[in-house]
């Protein structure tokens, strides 16, 4: 029987006037979604919470100000709690979008700073793959209506149309679903609402994370943060070999 897995990705800091932008996602096999999606909701039902969303969470804004400080961090911590227990992978690639757009030369092969996140989560899980020796296929699911659905529906065609990409990122279907309803999303919400949080940080000179996210990262989890002196080899890499390849 074919094996199945399911990846979940979203945005942190994509909208205007945002400088840091994070994509972030979380990998289930099929059973540990199905069993994720139950431990999710089932906190959410208890807790009165329609859906999660980081950005209102973390300050406890409408619809999370019936809850205080403590038990918003308690409520946190369960969640956090259900993405170990069922998510194999976490991954994030995080840029300061103003130094992507002064450092990378513009290409039509290569994008925009989303573009390139979502690029890099791709290849960490092209990665997960061929250490997992996975030989199933992957159903990739991203939050509908964002700003940058088009852009991230053009990458995964591209990626379906060539064959040896499908193959690499073991591709089954793409899909756009709303986050509100599906809550995978929403963990991957909280990764990447935290791992951007946590290059603002470095960029204030705050050199300890939050806790959450020291709670939340995992030994086989993987990030990557692209601060001025990677963008610059980034750069160079790119005008050696002419481009950026699917």
């Amino acid at each position: 029987m074919a094996a199945f897995a399911e990846v979940y990705i979203d945005e942190s800091g994509t909208h205007d006037g945002s400088p840091v932008m994070c994509v972030a996602g979380y990998l289930f096999l099929k059973a540990g979604a199905t069993r994720f999606k139950r431990e999710w909701a089932k906190v959410l039902k208890r807790e009165k919470i329609p859906f999660f969303h980081m950005v209102d969470f973390a300050p406890g804004n409408h619809p999370f100000d019936h809850m205080d400080k403590p038990k918003r961090i308690a409520v946190e911590k369960q969640l956090i709690a259900a993405i170990h227990d069922c998510a194999v992978f976490g991954f994030s690639v995080t840029v300061d979008e103003r130094e992507y757009n002064e450092i990378i030369t513009p290409n039509p092969s290569i994008g925009g700073a989303y573009s390139f996140c979502l690029r890099g989560c791709l290849a960490e899980i092209s990665d997960w793959r061929k250490r997992s020796n996975f030989r199933g296929e992957i159903a990739y699911f991203f939050e509908a209506g964002h700003r940058d659905q088009s852009e991230a529906n053009r990458i995964m065609h591209e990626v379906f149309r060539d064959a040896e990409a499908r193959r690499r990122f073991a591709y089954g279907s793409h899909a756009f679903v709303e986050k509100t309803m599906i809550v995978p999303l929403q963990s991957a919400d909280l990764l990447a609402w935290l791992w951007r949080n946590d290059f603002i940080r470095g960029i204030n000179k705050i050199r300890v994370s939050r806790a959450d996210l020291v709670a939340l990262i995992r030994p086989q989890d993987k990030t990557i943060a692209y601060r001025r002196p990677l963008l610059i080899e980034v750069e160079e890499a790119i005008g050696l070999v002419g481009g950026w390849g699917a």
